[in-house]
């Protein structure tokens, strides 16, 4: 199969952000533009080929306005209580059959750039798992070549990737990168006030 590979972005944003309860940590300013949308417009300005974004089923309607314009495929996941490893199972089974690989993405991750994204994209390959690394950490996003669609599909709970990448150590390629953006995600107060200072 020639290059380059068709790979499409998964982007989770479904959780219910209840450690940053009352706000909506999607929602909070970066770059004076919600966070959910900075990170959706870097995908879109890497070199995947098309973005689909999953959000609750129910509620949360900022983070659908957020999206406003951008070109992307919106899902509603079933039940996100269910946990991450049923909303990732889910995002696979919604992708296109001559899809090579899908570039896992978490809402909560600003600090990543288009040039990042596109480093882990140029690595692809369809019987590979792709994951940027700092200081020999690996970080998020993951990209999962096509040959691992079926295990991400069965998937269930609260339970996501990391599965798979253990049970599958000689496939992963460390990509590594020259800051620790791809190690940066909001969970809390601490982290946004961190990523502000």
């Amino acid at each position: 199969m020639p290059k380059p590979y068709s790979i499409d972005a998964i982007l989770l944003a479904a959780g219910q952000s209840r450690r940053m309860a009352p706000q909506d940590k999607l929602l909070l300013p970066v770059g004076g533009q919600p966070m959910l949308r900075k990170v959706a417009q870097d995908l879109i300005q890497s070199r995947i080929r098309q973005l689909h974004v999953f959000l609750p089923q129910n509620g949360f309607d900022g983070r659908k306005d957020a999206l406003g314009g951008l070109p992307h495929r919106q899902h509603r996941i079933t039940g996100p209580d269910i946990g991450l490893g049923h909303s990732l199972a889910f995002a696979v089974q919604q992708l296109r059959a001559d899809c090579d690989g899908v570039l896992v993405m978490l809402a909560d991750m600003p600090s990543l750039s288009p040039p990042v994204l596109n480093k882990l994209i140029e690595a692809a390959e369809p019987e590979a798992i792709i994951a940027p690394s700092f200081k020999e950490q690996r970080g998020n996003p993951v990209l999962f070549g096509k040959a691992f669609f079926k295990e991400l599909s069965q998937l269930s709970g609260d339970e996501g990737g990391k599965r798979i990448i253990l049970h599958n150590k000689d496939k992963v390629r460390l990509i590594p990168m020259a800051d620790e953006s791809c190690c940066i995600d909001i969970d809390s107060p601490k982290d946004w006030a961190n990523y502000n200072k």
